[in-house]
């Protein structure tokens, strides 16, 4: 039971590694390069930090309350059992149709996001224009992965 909670299934698995490793890297790179509040950019990190007056416990804490529960939700969700949703052909083919948007979503809402933020430490660039960049990069990620699980079955 708690398994559901910490391990992604197996189609879902790669989806949401990759857009993890997309949160460490920027919460890595924001560690590294963040000397004081005002560096970072988002004002609810900034928040965070100035409340617990630490730069990697705000850090730490922003990054824990807030995608904690959507990597648990992502976990639970992945492995609940679907088969009497299943049992219809129609929700079988609907769900086909709407995997390709939660990657658009996730990859642009989350991962780009995050690349951008990490980027940004590193080798900053006009607005926004790390997030294509990323979008892609977790795209790839997840298909490559995704193919990658397959192969391995």
């Amino acid at each position: 039971m708690v398994r559901a909670f910490i391990v992604p299934a197996h189609r879902w698995r790669a989806r949401v590694y990759s857009l993890y490793m997309f949160i460490v890297f920027d919460y890595v790179l924001t560690a590294v390069y963040c000397e004081e509040f005002s560096d970072e950019a988002s004002r609810v990190v900034q928040a965070f930090m100035v409340h617990l007056d630490s730069v990697p416990l705000g850090l730490a804490v922003f990054t824990l309350a807030f995608y904690g529960p959507v990597y648990l939700t992502l976990c639970s969700l992945s492995n609940m059992d679907w088969g009497r949703v299943r049992e219809v052909d129609f929700f079988d083919a609907l769900s086909r149709r709407i995997r390709p948007l939660y990657d658009v979503l996730l990859g642009l809402g989350v991962a780009a996001r995050h690349f951008d933020g990490g980027m940004s430490w590193v080798y900053p660039l006009e607005s926004g224009l790390w997030i294509p960049v990323g979008f892609v990069l977790y795209l790839t990620l997840v298909h490559f992965g995704t193919m990658w699980l397959e192969l391995g079955r």
